[in-house]
């Protein structure tokens, strides 16, 4: 009798081990796609500064933009990498203004500028001019 329970005890911690090792290659790999997904926005959003860092004197203005055309890097593989990533550019005059204050007038101009790479990752800028 102690042996069958015995063989029961084996086969039941067999089946728990397996179980949690399982669970944990599920786990690794579920982190792994988050980690490769996190990386990717990252690069995506990295590609969207460098075109608004670029872009002070407004000379890009609702276009597409191919990376490797605004940035120029030596480095060949970086290169490589850039061709591929475009980034789309939108400006929107939003509002004009004449603010008056003691008899000066100052013009306000506020534009918003949409960046968007691969309809994946949006970031909007507002810049607002005075005259």
């Amino acid at each position: 009798m102690e042996k069958s329970f015995f063989l029961i005890e084996v086969l039941i911690s067999i089946v728990l081990i397996s179980g949690v090792i399982f669970s944990l290659f599920q786990i690794k790999s579920n982190s792994m796609y988050f980690l490769e997904k996190y990386g990717n926005n990252q690069e995506l959003k990295s590609a969207i500064f460098l075109v608004s860092l670029n872009n002070k004197e407004m000379v890009i203005k609702d276009k597409s933009v191919y990376l490797n055309d605004v940035v120029e890097f030596k480095d060949d593989d970086i290169r490589r990498k850039l061709k591929n990533i475009k980034v789309e550019v939108k400006d929107e005059l939003e509002e004009i203004k004449d603010i008056s204050l003691d008899g000066l007038t100052i013009k306000t101009q506020i534009t918003k500028i949409n960046y968007s790479v691969d309809k994946e990752i949006n970031k909007q800028f507002h810049i607002m001019k005075f005259n």
